[in-house]
C-alpha cells in the first residue's frame, strides 16, 4: 500500500511522531509495566487509608484513630504547674498516715520494716507478726511440748530478732486443769491456765500479752499440771524496735 509502511505486521502511520516505530517487544514490555502497576498500586492505597497505621493529626478531638501533633501536646504539658500540681487530696501524706496508724519505718540490720508504737504496751513493735507453734498428741504432767517430731526437752524456737509476745491461740481435746509455762531460756512462768473442759474441747485466744525476748532467746513450753490430747498452740510474736 501506498504511503503505509508495515514494520513486523504493525503499521508505522500509528506511531508517528516518534523516532522510532513500537516494536512488538516494547508493547508487550508496556503492557506487563502497567499491570505491574496496578497490582501494587492498590494495596499501597489500602495502606495510607488504614487509619490504625496512619494517624489523623487532629488537634480539636480525642479519638483512638486520630492524635494531636507535637505543638498541640507541648501547649498542653506547659499549662501544667511543676510546683503545685499534686494529688494529696486523694490520697493520705506520708505524714498522715504516721500520725494515723503511728507507723514508721525503722531499719534493722540493713532491711526497712514498717513498726508502730504500741500504746497498749508502751513500745515499738514490728506491724509484721509471726507465728510461732507447738504441737503434742498427748502431754502428761511435766511433759514439754514438741516442735515438729523434734522430741528433746532442749528443743526450742530461737528468736532471730528482740521482740515482744503479744498473744497465744490454744485448742486442745480432753482437757484437764492445767498450766502452759513459757521458758525463755532458762527462766520460767504460767503463760496460761487451762481449766478443766467438759465438753472435751478446749479453746481459747488472747492477744493482750506483752512479755518480751532478747534476739537469741529460746522459747520453750510445758505441761505442768493436768493431761491433754491434741494440743496445739501458738505465740503470735512482734519484733521490738
Amino acid at each position: 500500500m501506498a504511503g503505509k509502511r508495515f514494520l513486523n505486521g504493525i503499521n508505522s502511520s500509528f506511531v508517528t511522531g516518534l523516532s522510532s516505530p513500537i516494536l512488538p517487544s516494547d508493547a508487550v514490555n508496556k503492557q506487563w509495566t502497567t499491570l505491574n502497576i496496578n497490582t501494587a498500586v492498590a494495596p499501597a492505597n489500602a495502606h495510607i487509608a488504614d487509619l490504625t497505621l496512619h494517624r489523623v493529626i487532629n488537634d480539636s478531638n480525642i479519638s483512638t484513630i486520630e492524635l494531636w501533633s507535637s505543638s498541640k501536646i507541648s501547649n498542653e504539658l506547659n499549662t501544667k504547674s511543676d510546683i503545685s500540681h499534686n494529688h494529696d487530696d486523694r490520697y493520705y501524706t506520708e505524714s498522715e498516715i504516721d500520725n494515723l496508724i503511728n507507723i514508721r519505718l525503722e531499719n534493722i540490720n540493713g532491711i526497712d520494716m514498717p513498726v508502730y508504737d504500741s500504746v497498749t504496751k508502751n513500745k515499738t513493735l514490728s506491724s509484721t507478726m509471726c507465728i510461732f507453734t507447738w504441737s503434742e498428741a498427748n502431754l502428761s504432767n511435766n511433759d514439754w511440748f514438741q516442735i515438729g517430731s523434734a522430741r528433746d526437752a532442749k528443743t526450742g524456737h530461737m528468736m532471730p530478732f528482740d521482740g515482744t509476745i503479744t498473744g497465744i491461740m490454744i485448742h486442745s481435746l480432753n482437757v484437764n486443769q492445767t498450766n502452759i509455762k513459757l521458758f525463755i531460756n532458762g527462766s520460767n512462768s504460767v503463760i496460761h491456765n487451762i481449766p478443766s473442759s467438759s465438753s472435751g474441747q478446749y479453746r481459747f485466744t488472747d492477744t493482750s500479752l506483752s512479755i518480751d525476748f532478747e534476739k537469741n532467746d529460746k522459747l520453750r513450753l510445758k505441761n505442768v499440771g493436768g493431761s491433754l490430747e491434741d494440743t496445739v498452740i501458738s505465740l503470735i510474736v512482734q519484733w521490738r524496735f
